[in-house]
C-alpha cells in the first residue's frame, strides 16, 4: 500500500508540473504542421495541410490532438496534451 500511495503521488506531482504552464510557450519546430493537420482533422475529417498533400506522421497521435483540439480549442496546450498523457502512461 505504501508503493501505491508514493507513485500515485509522483504521478500527481509529475502531471502537474507538465501541465503547469503548458500552452504557455509558442509552436516550435513541427508544431505548426501538426496544427494545420489537426484543423484539417476538424474541419474535414482528415489531416490535409494546405499544400494539397496528407500528413500521415503518426496518425493516432495526430487524432489524438484532434480529439483533445475539440475539447480545449486548437491551442498549444491541446497539442502537448496528448504528449503529456503518453508521457505518465509509460511509467
Amino acid at each position: 500500500m505504501p508503493t501505491v500511495a508514493t507513485l500515485s503521488c509522483l504521478l500527481i506531482i509529475g502531471f502537474w508540473l507538465r501541465v503547469h504552464n503548458l500552452g504557455t510557450l509558442g509552436l516550435i519546430v513541427d508544431e505548426g504542421h501538426q496544427a494545420l493537420a489537426v484543423t484539417a482533422i476538424l474541419n474535414q475529417g482528415y489531416p490535409v495541410v494546405p499544400s494539397g498533400r496528407a500528413y500521415a506522421w503518426n496518425l493516432p497521435y495526430i487524432y489524438m490532438q484532434s480529439f483533445t483540439a475539440l475539447i480545449f480549442g486548437v491551442n498549444e496546450f491541446s497539442l502537448r496534451l496528448p504528449g503529456v498523457l503518453f508521457n505518465l502512461a509509460s511509467i
